[in-house]
């Protein structure tokens, strides 16, 4: 299968997201 890769990203001061992905 695959490996986990989390990335996070701030796209302003107050509001940010988290994403998970399989490589």
């Amino acid at each position: 299968m695959g490996h986990y890769s989390k990335k996070c990203f701030s796209l302003w001061v107050a509001f940010s997201f988290c994403v998970t992905t399989t490589t």
